[in-house]
């Protein structure tokens, strides 16, 4: 529930036996007697007694849905579920039912903990930037899966002949798994933080890199071999006329913002809303979450200098 005070009191008035909303600019509308109104929260940690006392109350434990639940309806929903490239198409691919396959002992694992449940337990207990849940962890590692999907399915598309298998299929599919899994449970955490949980996600897996001396967060995951590459590798040769290099609307794409702008398209590839979070001066504006993403959507800015929510 939202914190404002006069939020919450625009909700006593419909919840009680007046049933009348008061919109900001004053108006009042009239709430029909064959409304009923649902409201699903996390927490009633900003719910007054006023509120409490005009609502009927059901209430779900943490551990009615298990965490091995949540990862079997995650692997019953993508192993279904089409690309945003694909969507629309009535059958599933075979590429797609082959990567579901490879990384399903990683995921769901009888009698012990999976690879996937370890990685959960441990970005759980790190800091992040805002609060970690189970869901909202969940949740981004199926998209950053999904963009693993669609990309081996569009591989067997442009390569008929030869599509992706055995050996390829095994390679790819693992150290995307270990990609989503860094990104979408790290990433919202330190560099630091980011570091540990990706050595421990390679002693886990027996994943090994090009160079010890590097992170995974270093690399990428080709889909043409299934090996590893630097994001360094991936950045764009700029050249900048002369007159334009003290021109403030120049953007000159880093490691960073490559590497970034690939994770957020997979995210607003699969409609999830994503906050930026930085300090100010740290490239949040001029980031550029893939083109191809944000020609489907209406960018709007929001700037919480002067407001803020507070707990």
């Amino acid at each position: 529930m939202y914190s404002s005070v006069a939020y919450r009191t625009r909700w006593n008035s419909v919840l009680d036996d007046n049933k009348i909303l008061t919109l900001p600019s004053g108006e009042r509308l009239r709430i029909p007697e064959n409304m009923r109104i649902i409201l699903e929260v996390d927490s009633l940690n900003y719910a007054t007694p006023a509120t409490v006392s005009r609502c009927g109350m059901v209430w779900f434990s943490e551990e009615t849905v298990t965490t091995d639940m949540a990862l079997n309806h995650l692997l019953r929903t993508i192993s279904k579920e089409s690309s945003p490239e694909k969507s629309g198409t009535e059958s599933v691919p075979a590429a797609q039912t082959n990567f579901i396959t490879s990384v399903r002992p990683y995921v769901l694992s009888e009698g012990s903990n999976s690879l996937v449940m370890d990685a959960l337990d441990f970005a759980m207990k790190e800091e992040h930037v805002m609060e970690a849940t189970r869901e909202r962890l969940l949740h981004t590692f199926k998209a950053l899966m999904v963009q693993g999907i669609g990309m081996v399915v569009a591989y067997d598309e442009n390569h008929p002949d030869f599509p992706m298998a055995g050996e390829h299929m095994e390679k790819f599919s693992k150290r995307w798994l270990l990609h989503s899994l860094m990104w979408s449970f790290a990433g919202s955490a330190s560099w630091i933080v980011r570091k540990r949980f990706g050595d421990m996600l390679l002693r886990a897996s027996g994943v090994s890199l090009p160079e010890n001396d590097r992170s995974l967060f270093d690399y990428r995951v080709r889909v043409e071999d299934g090996e590893y590459e630097l994001w360094s590798d991936s950045v764009p040769r700029m050249e900048i006329e002369s007159h334009r290099v003290s021109a403030s609307d120049v953007v000159i794409t880093t490691t960073d913002t490559v590497r970034h702008s690939d994770i957020l398209g997979a995210w607003l590839d699969s409609r999830i809303p994503l906050v930026l979070c930085g300090p100010p001066g740290s490239g949040k504006v001029s980031m550029d979450p893939s083109r191809r993403s944000l020609s489907l959507f209406l960018p709007h800015a929001t700037l919480f200098h002067d407001y803020a929510i507070r707990p």
